[in-house]
């Protein structure tokens, strides 16, 4: 993942995949902004893109960049059948969701990873 030196309002992913800049803070500022109830993909592409009935797949990309550099944290908890993203400082006792592909080393992991 990398910043494109020639247009710094994009995002660029491994895949190629971009996202804007300011859709990044525009996310990172919804969910500060919800404390400890968070927001799920689908109510951020509610806020974001209130005429795109789509909006929750394009709200999955700055939520899951935001998710890897540890500024959000994702929690099992769900609603309408998404996860919700919070601030660490309101994670308290909730449990974190990994994501699907989860690398971690736990004893309920059953990434291939694990088990070497």
């Amino acid at each position: 993942m990398k910043i494109i030196p020639t247009n710094p309002v994009v995002y660029e992913y491994q895949s190629g995949h971009q996202t804007r800049l300011s859709t990044i803070k525009q996310t990172m500022s919804y969910i500060a902004g919800s404390g400890p109830r968070g927001v799920t993909a689908r109510e951020l592409g509610r806020l974001l893109w209130p005429h795109d009935t789509s909006g929750k797949s394009r709200a999955g990309s700055p939520l899951t960049k935001l998710n890897k550099e540890g500024k959000i944290i994702a929690l099992m908890e769900q609603r309408e059948g998404h996860h919700v993203y919070v601030l660490a400082e309101w994670v308290e006792n909730r449990e974190v969701w990994h994501g699907y592909r989860h690398r971690g080393h736990c004893e309920t992991c059953t990434c291939n990873e694990s088990r070497e």
